[in-house]
């Protein structure tokens, strides 16, 4: 221990006695036990071994305390009377290469999917069973294992391979893993992913053939077009990294960052191991259904149409907008979806919101207002009318409280004041049961539509012949302020009727999604995260660009993984939780071109599925498990 500034603290247990040592990394195994014979008052001659109590794992007496994947707060075993046997198999009689498991060690199976699905790509595994990755063994790379991370994997997978072993334990392995990569030490829970990108990065690092990394800079000419681009990138990529992994993992993505402001464009091509595809979330799939009011234009019934409509919470407001307009039998274009709140027109839905990003509840009033059909709708506008009545006609700024079901009329423009007034005479007569005379009302603009004072209460509309100013696509937003107090009772005790109606639910099949799904996903255009922005070396500034990804060049093996796993900012849901849509995935002839660049030089873009990892679950902990396909049989690796 002396001249090490961390040494290891391990807790050996020992005839129900557990006490603490202190041990240099570079300690052997053999001296840590003389260490334990002295405290625990046992002969040297002792017959013992050193034992993991999770992996039931014994450790050579020749390796060094870092080789055997010992890390602090490690807590092991000595026992006594035993001499070291091999626990690394067991062997059976009969099995073919291929159909060997590994032991879970330890909440290893993250890690055991992974390697069973490695050890079924073709390629890859014959470059290990045969040793031909021994002539490329890099122990020189400092961001490498030393070769080490290479050599126990191909232990595993020679192991796997042998015909001769029915189970397999990779303890080995996952000590010299745990080596240079601390965080995959000990036995917490891990991600297949993560790990999956770490291991592959650790090979090519052992395996790089590239001794001396040149300094390459980077590619900064506009004036190639993407082709040109695209192969002077990779060539560059090349100059420092060359290895198996390279050649049958690796592809390339082309990159298109516009700026919102300048629009200008930047593309890079950058390497790849995986795509990271984003899953709609569960809920996206699923199905709600809304109590929507309709207001039909001319109403002279003065009633409200009331029916319960189900969408999919994936779907546009135009989709439901769609489906209310083919059970009315009227146009789409006549329809208008608003939130009514507290008898006011809370917001009006544009055609292209996506129904779940509108936080809307079962109990959200929302109602389709429909408009006559309009052939120049450049000169068409739309108006919304709360009808409000004074509190008190005491006090300087009277205040106006909300009463009834807004409702909404559209007018052509140019609009005069007079124009309004008698439109919403007309519009009102079936309310009052008869003609109004002398308007017994005001018209004012809504207080969202003052920008004079903050305590506006909405500026009156002249009765007049002076056009209004009326909003190029927008709604205005008025308020009628009965100004003859029997009008305004009589309006306040003529209620809306309402006619209810059975619309046909549509059922929820539960299908989720196509793998395609998430490749469109992954190249839809997207505007980056105010945490992620991107600095316009034009405008000088961080912006948040959007961002365009296609693929350029396809690797010979394609990892697609599935991001099913959300994680929030808020406290209460630190820990995130996992998309569960089913997504359904070929098993032959998946065609990846519709996601390629479109002057992409065309190859080999149809893959076939070999293997898959699975998770059971959630966030806080799961199981993985792995299938693979073995000469035209699919294995479920499941080392539970």
């Amino acid at each position: 221990v002396h001249g090490e500034f961390y040494p290891l603290q391990l807790k050996v247990e020992y005839n129900s006695k557990v006490v603490e040592v202190e041990v240099s990394r570079k300690a052997s195994v053999q001296s840590v036990k003389a260490q334990l014979f002295s405290i625990f008052n046992l002969p040297p001659t002792q017959q013992a071994v050193l034992l993991d109590p999770v992996s039931n794992d014994s450790y050579e007496d020749a390796e060094t305390v870092a080789d055997a994947g010992l890390f602090d707060g490690h807590t092991l075993k000595l026992q006594t009377g035993a001499t070291k046997q091999s626990q690394q198999s067991v062997v059976a009689q009969g099995v073919a290469g291929g159909w060997c498991g590994l032991y879970n060690i330890g909440n290893t199976c993250f890690m055991n999917a992974v390697l069973q699905c490695l050890a079924h790509a073709p390629l890859v595994r014959d470059y290990f069973l045969h040793n031909d990755y021994t002539k490329d063994l890099n122990r020189r790379n400092p961001l490498g294992c030393k070769g080490d991370l290479a050599r126990e994997y191909a232990k595993l997978t020679q192991s796997l391979w042998t015909g001769q072993l029915e189970a397999f334990r990779p303890s080995k392995f996952k000590a010299t893993l745990g080596r240079f990569a601390p965080q995959f030490t000990g036995y917490q829970q891990q991600d297949a992913q993560e790990f999956l990108v770490f291991l592959l990065d650790g090979l090519h690092e052992d395996l790089n053939l590239v001794k001396e990394k040149p300094i390459v800079p980077p590619l900064d000419d506009e004036t190639l077009n993407d082709a040109d681009s695209a192969q002077r990138s990779w060539e560059r990529h090349l100059l420092r990294n060359q290895s198996v992994i390279v050649q049958y993992f690796q592809g390339q993505l082309r990159s298109e960052i516009e700026c919102p402001d300048c629009h200008r464009v930047s593309i890079t091509f950058d390497p790849f191991v995986n795509l990271s595809v984003p899953v709609q979330h569960s809920e996206s799939s699923a199905r709600k259904a809304f109590d929507i009011l309709v207001m039909r234009d001319p109403n002279p019934t003065n009633t409200l149409t009331e029916g319960r409509w189900q969408v999919c919470v994936s779907d546009s407001v135009g989709m439901l907008r769609d489906k209310i307009a083919s059970f009315l039998r009227v146009p789409p274009t006549t329809l208008i979806l608003a939130e009514i709140f507290a008898a006011d027109v809370h917001r009006v839905f544009s055609e292209t919101a996506i129904i779940q990003n509108l936080w809307l509840s079962p109990t959200t009033k929302i109602c389709a207002y429909e408009v006559p059909e309009c052939e120049n709708t450049s000169s068409y506008y739309c108006v919304t009318f709360s009808l409000k009545r004074l509190v008190s006609r005491k006090l300087p700024h009277q205040r106006a409280a909300s009463m009834h079901w807004p409702f909404l009329v559209g007018m052509h423009s140019p609009a005069t004041g007079r124009h309004l007034y008698d439109l919403i005479a007309r519009k009102l007569e079936a309310r009052l049961g008869y003609d109004p005379q002398n308007y017994p009302f005001v018209i004012k603009t809504a207080r969202t539509e003052c920008f004079h004072h903050s305590r506006c209460d909405g500026c009156p509309v002249p009765c007049n012949d002076a056009l209004l100013p009326l909003k190029r696509k927008t709604l205005t937003n008025m308020q009628i302020i009965w100004t003859s107090e029997s009008t305004m009772l009589h309006i306040e005790r003529t209620p809306w009727l309402v006619s209810h109606v059975n619309v046909p639910l549509e059922k929820d099949n539960g299908e989720g999604i196509a793998l395609a799904d998430c490749m469109h996903l992954f190249t839809t255009r997207e505007q980056l995260s105010p945490s992620n922005e991107w600095y316009c070396p034009q405008c000088k500034l961080h912006k948040r660009a959007f961002k365009t990804l296609h693929v350029w060049r396809l690797p010979h093996f394609l990892i697609v993984h599935l991001k099913r796993f959300q994680y929030s900012s808020s406290v209460a849901r630190q820990r995130g939780n996992k998309i569960r849509t089913p997504v359904d995935f070929p098993l032959h002839g998946f065609d990846v071109a519709p996601w390629m660049a479109a002057s992409t030089p065309r190859t080999r873009t149809i893959y076939d599925l070999f293997a898959v990892v699975n998770h059971t679950g959630n966030t806080y902990g799961g199981h993985y498990t792995a299938l693979c396909l073995q000469d035209g049989v699919w294995l479920c690796c499941d080392d539970s």
